[in-house]
């Protein structure tokens, strides 16, 4: 049963939360940081206007990794919550979708697959390679060395990460439509 102890009026596409702040994924608006420690009153207490439209994130120790739709893979410092930062970006090898972040790399659905990046250095992402779905991803979720990929109506696309530079399908669930 559960309950509604708190509300604050932002535009949500993606959250994810670490520690007392939730990082939201704003879209047009870009990066908001929003502080929790008070669950029934929620405040936003930094923001990030990215070039894109923010539509996921995923929070790794200091660093925001923002999938902003055209303008790619954003990086932003946020170890002070109150005055985000861009450190680094990636805007190819296309729209970036979702990201999950794994070590030194980042996994990004992107326009017509699944881009991998290494961000061992956050002020310069680099491309290791990208393989396709057909049709654009719409989200990704890494568990040890493979990568589980939402492709729409071809449904979800399983693939061997474990060389990141070299990744391969190793399975499909077809959804119906």
């Amino acid at each position: 049963a559960p309950v509604d102890v708190g509300f604050l009026a932002i535009w949500v596409e993606d959250v994810f939360v670490a520690g007392s702040y939730a990082y939201v994924a704003s879209e047009h608006l870009g990066l908001r940081v929003v502080d929790i420690s008070n669950p029934s009153a929620p405040v936003v207490v930094g923001a990030l206007d990215t070039p894109g439209y923010a539509l996921d994130v995923f929070v790794s120790g200091t660093l925001a990794f923002v999938a902003d739709g055209s303008a790619g893979l954003r990086v932003v410092d946020v170890s002070t919550p109150s005055a985000p930062v861009e450190v680094g970006f990636m805007d190819d090898p296309g729209d970036a979708h979702d990201v999950f972040v794994s070590g030194s790399y980042a996994f990004v659905a992107v326009h017509l697959g699944l881009a991998i990046l290494d961000v061992s250095n956050p002020s310069a992402p680099a491309w290791l390679a990208t393989i396709g779905t057909g049709i654009p991803a719409g989200g990704v979720f890494v568990v040890g060395p493979h990568a589980f990929v939402a492709a729409g109506v071809p449904g979800l696309r399983i693939v061997d990460v474990s060389i990141p530079s070299a990744p391969t399908h190793v399975g499909a669930f077809n959804t119906p439509d």
